[in-house]
């Protein structure tokens, strides 16, 4: 009898296990909304113009290992290179994945996704307040507008 209660006890273990495991990676998804404006590059390197921005969603997924972004700038005029970089704010850091300025400079609404690594996707997943959206133009090739995720 202790044995069928052992494995009954077990059988209902595992259960919950695969419930929870499926509860799990519906959660792998995560919308961030970026309102970049120049204030927020470092060393007052951005745009001063206070109607020069970037606005719009970076939608991360760790089940397709993606980034997708709708983004919308306004005063910029043609963007050079638009990434996501490793920095907390304030801090400028290195860029880890680059975003289609395609879509940027077009206005497109539709997104415009990036494959990136499992383990990128789990880190930034894990730690959005480590990564920043910056993107640049010709007048300023080190970033115009940023914003933290």
């Amino acid at each position: 009898m202790k044995s069928k209660v052992l494995l009954a006890t077990a059988a209902l273990a595992t259960s919950v296990l695969v419930a929870t495991g499926a509860g799990a990676a519906s959660m792998m998804h995560a919308t961030y909304k970026i309102d970049a404006i120049g204030a927020n590059v470092p060393h007052k390197m951005g745009s001063a113009m206070m109607s020069d921005y970037v606005k719009g969603t970076i939608t991360l997924n760790t089940d397709s290992n993606q980034i997708c972004s709708v983004l919308q700038q306004h005063g910029l005029g043609m963007v050079s290179s638009a990434d996501v970089s490793l920095g907390s704010a304030g801090v400028s850091g290195p860029a880890e994945v680059m975003l289609n300025v395609s879509q940027i400079n077009h206005m497109s609404m539709h997104p415009a996704c990036v494959t990136i690594s499992h383990m990128l996707a789990g880190e930034i997943l894990a730690h959005p307040n480590r990564y920043y959206v910056v993107v640049s133009n010709a007048t300023h090739p080190h970033g115009a507008v940023r914003a933290q995720l």
